[in-house]
């Protein structure tokens, strides 16, 4: 992350000079919900310290991108005030909690274990929740307020000893969608113009909790991509949702806009309520890395360092391992039959879940409709035991985008159908919804989504895998250029005349998407294996005024300029009219 680029300094500031001050700006020039993407991408770990114009200060600790613990300058979020509206205590308890921690100089942290009302787990819980909200409060400071990020941990003797890193993903969308300022918002969507918004396929939007409407305005573009003009019109939802919406989608790269970093968040390893215990629990998982933790020498106060011993390096498991090694080479490859046999059925299962495509949450849990409270517990627990991507075998590592969007659809489906009013709101929506309308979005979606296993397949070079689910897309939803444009070349792959049939089909997709990169691309490729090279060339050309950065479209219009200077009668019209020519 460039200081100079994204931070300017500000010697108005009067934040501290040591230690290590990596970057610092205005909330003008970076607002919070933007910086916390940047926090995110970059892992910061430190302090970030906000200054409004009156000289309040607040401050933020990060840990591995995301924030961990805060101090408000003004007005703060109690924790009790938290704990009620999650169900955890009732109100006249924490009334009298809050009451004595201020008499006794205690934490309320500190009275809710000490009056058990309160496990480990539940505080966890109740602490994020407390943090995620005080990030959002400090998103709506002003404009002219500046801060500073250190290297430091300058919270680690403020109030409950520990750190509590939200869940990411809902954060950074709130932040994004409801706290970034309008004329910050109004600025991204006139860059973004008449773009049409296209869901990008790996997106792992459906972990940033997203409210009914803008899963809604989010469906409607996986159904079918278009501009923010056009959504507001569709009336899918009001203009300000979708603008707001549209323009978390931009920032969060849920779209594709021509970004090459992946979508925000595509690699946070889910949660489920096994992974929700507090840090010094998560540090005894191997599986899971812990959070890393700040010490405090006593010659240097808020130095940040990694922990000193790893216990995945430490000497109990090295002997571990060398006893493994010790083994017979007969009895290992025997004990590990059965293991192959799982990760084979495992693979299976996988792919099943692929061809599926659109499931509602009680498919995806494998229930019924009529599935108790119970049942519903019992049956995500049993997946998540096979289903969590830490758990997914080294073998299987190709499909880790596949379980962890699969993992994500079964996390939403469970929080889903274990909330009593939620699970009613989606009963209801489920029944509301007309067969023909239901069909007709299940079958755009579908085609969605075989259209993106037909990309992962032809990666693969399974090509006769990609072509069958090509079809299928291009039959569901034969509107879209992309579609016609896999389909037409992957059965062109292989052939060695005859390309007519499928030249047309990418010319009626180019009908109504002049500007479409891969159907120019395909077609251009089909043309020049019908020896069409000049009409071939004209659709590179194109391909390169759209998109300049396209390296293979660079690259066919380079091998034909050395072609024409090494044989100019190599690229002369072929046939009737070439030999009238000579």
């Amino acid at each position: 992350m460039s200081r100079s680029f994204l931070f300017p300094s500000l010697s108005s500031l009067s934040l501290p000079q040591s230690p290590q001050l990596v970057v610092r700006g205005t909330l003008a020039q970076t607002p919070l919900a933007e910086f916390l993407v940047q926090a995110y991408d970059g892992e910061l770990e430190g302090s970030l310290i906000l200054q409004t114009p009156e000289g309040e200060k607040s401050a933020l600790l990060f840990v591995r991108g995301a924030p961990a613990k805060a101090r408000l300058g003004g007005d703060d979020i109690s924790l009790g005030v938290v704990a009620v509206d999650l169900g955890l205590v009732e109100q006249d308890i924490a009334t009298v909690i809050q009451a004595r921690a201020a008499a006794e100089e205690k934490t309320i942290g500190e009275l809710f274990r000490e009056e058990g009302l309160l496990d480990e787990t539940a505080l966890y819980v109740a602490f994020r929740e407390q943090i995620s909200r005080q990030v959002l409060m400090l998103c709506d400071l002003s404009s002219a307020t500046g801060f500073g990020f250190y290297r430091e941990n300058f919270l680690a003797n403020w109030g409950d000893k520990g750190q509590w890193r939200v869940k990411p993903l809902p954060t950074m969308w709130r932040a994004l969608a409801e706290h970034l300022p309008d004329e910050r918002r109004e600025a991204w969507l006139k860059r973004l113009g008449d773009t049409p918004l296209k869901m990008r396929a790996e997106s792992p939007v459906s972990r940033y909790s997203l409210t009914k409407k803008e899963t809604g305005i989010i469906n409607m573009l996986r159904a079918m991509p278009m501009s923010v003009e056009r959504l507001a019109d569709s009336g899918v939802g009001g203009r300000e949702q979708v603008e707001k919406v549209a323009c978390a989608l931009l920032l969060s790269r849920q779209i594709e806009v021509g970004l090459e970093k992946e979508p925000l968040g595509l690699n946070e390893p889910p949660e489920t309520p096994q992974s929700i215990p507090p840090p010094e629990i998560r540090a005894s998982r191997r599986s899971h890395p812990a959070p890393r933790q700040f010490e405090v020498p006593s010659s240097r106060a808020g130095v940040i360092s990694r922990p000193r011993s790893d216990p995945r390096t430490s000497q109990p498991y090295q002997r571990i391992t060398s006893a493994r090694k010790s083994r017979p080479s007969g009895r290992a490859t025997a004990s590990r039959r059965p293991l192959l046999a799982s990760v084979e059925k495992f693979r299976e299962e996988i792919q099943e879940f692929e061809a599926a495509g659109e499931k509602t949450h009680y498919e995806v849990l494998g229930i019924d409709r009529e599935a108790a409270p119970s049942t519903i517990v019992a049956a995500f627990f049993q997946l998540a035991k096979r289903w969590h991507p830490d758990r997914l075998p080294p073998e299987l590592s190709e499909f880790k985008v596949s379980v962890n969007k699969a993992f994500a659809a079964m996390g939403e489906a469970h929080q889903t159908l274990s909330d009593e009013t939620r699970r009613a709101q989606y009963d209801k929506l489920l029944l509301e919804t007309p067969d023909d309308e239901q069909a007709q979005v299940a079958a755009i979606l579908d085609s969605a989504n075989r259209f993106a296993r037909a990309e992962v397949l032809m990666k693969k070079r399974d090509f006769a895998g990609a072509l069958e689910q090509a079809k299928i897309a291009y039959k569901g939803d034969s509107t879209q250029a992309d579609y016609a444009a896999l389909y037409g070349w992957l059965q062109g792959m292989h052939r060695k005349k005859d390309f007519d049939d499928l030249i047309s089909l990418l010319d009626g997709a180019l009908e109504n998407n002049e500007e479409n990169v891969r159907a120019l691309w395909y077609r251009g490729q089909l043309l020049k294996k019908a020896g069409k090279m000049m009409r071939a060339v004209k659709d590179f050309k194109q391909i390169v005024v759209l998109k300049p950065n396209h390296v293979d479209a660079k690259r066919e219009l380079r091998v034909y300029a050395m072609r024409k200077r090494s044989n100019p009668d190599a690229t002369k019209p072929s046939g009737f009219l070439g030999r009238f020519k000579k």
